[in-house]
C-alpha cells in the first residue's frame, strides 16, 4: 500500500448545505497551516449548527486504475465561548458535494486546539477511484454543533490536512494478456 502523505487544501468555502445559518469567517484560513490563524464562526446560539466549512483541491496525482483504501484527515479544532462544542458533521467530498459517513463524534471541542483525527473509517461510506480522489472538487467538509445549555459558543478550525492509502495498479506482465507481436526477420 502506497500513501500521499498529509497535504493541505488549496480552496476554502462556506458550504450550507448541512442547513446551518453560521459561516466561517476567513475560511482561508483554515489552511494556512499556522497555528495562530484560524477560520471561526461568531458565537451561535445553543442548538444551532454551523455551515460546512468545506475544504477541496488537494491536487492529489494518484494514478488511474489504482485502488483507494483508506482517506485520513486530521484537522486541529478549538472553541470559545460555552463548552457545548461540539462535531456537527464531519464528510468527505465528491464531486463538490458533502456525502457518505458522519464521522462526527460526541466529544467535546476543548478551550485550546486539540487535533482531530479521522483515521479509522475508511472510505468513509463513499465508493471512491482514483479519478475522484485527484479531481479538484475533492476533499473533506466540516460543521460544528452547539448543543449545550447556556451562553453562545462558537468554533475555530486550523491546518485541514488528508492523507490518501492506495494500492496502484499493478502492469501487466508482457507474454501474458499482452503478449508481444510477431517479429518479422528480414
Amino acid at each position: 500500500m502506497s500513501d500521499t502523505g498529509w497535504v493541505r487544501g488549496g480552496s476554502v468555502a462556506n458550504n450550507s448545505a448541512v442547513g446551518g445559518t453560521n459561516t466561517w469567517g476567513n475560511p482561508n484560513l483554515a489552511i494556512d497551516g499556522d497555528i495562530v490563524t484560524y477560520s471561526a464562526t461568531n458565537l451561535i446560539p445553543v442548538t444551532e449548527y454551523t455551515q460546512y466549512l468545506q475544504v477541496t483541491n488537494f491536487g492529489f496525482s494518484i494514478s488511474v486504475g489504482s485502488t483507494i483504501d483508506k482517506i485520513s484527515v486530521r484537522a486541529f479544532l478549538d472553541r470559545f465561548g460555552n463548552t457545548g462544542a461540539r462535531d456537527g458533521y464531519i464528510k468527505l467530498v465528491k464531486g463538490g458535494t458533502a456525502g457518505g459517513t458522519n464521522v462526527a463524534t460526541a466529544t467535546a471541542w476543548s478551550n485550546g486546539y486539540k487535533e482531530w483525527s479521522g483515521d479509522s473509517y475508511g472510505l468513509w461510506g463513499n465508493t471512491l477511484s482514483a479519478t475522484d480522489i485527484n479531481s479538484s472538487s475533492f476533499g473533506v467538509a466540516i460543521s460544528g454543533h452547539a448543543n449545550n445549555t447556556g451562553t453562545n459558543v462558537g468554533f475555530k478550525v486550523y491546518d485541514v490536512q488528508i492523507t490518501v492509502y492506495y494500492t496502484p495498479e499493478t502492469p501487466p506482465t508482457v507474454g501474458t494478456k499482452y503478449p508481444l507481436p510477431p517479429f518479422k526477420i528480414t
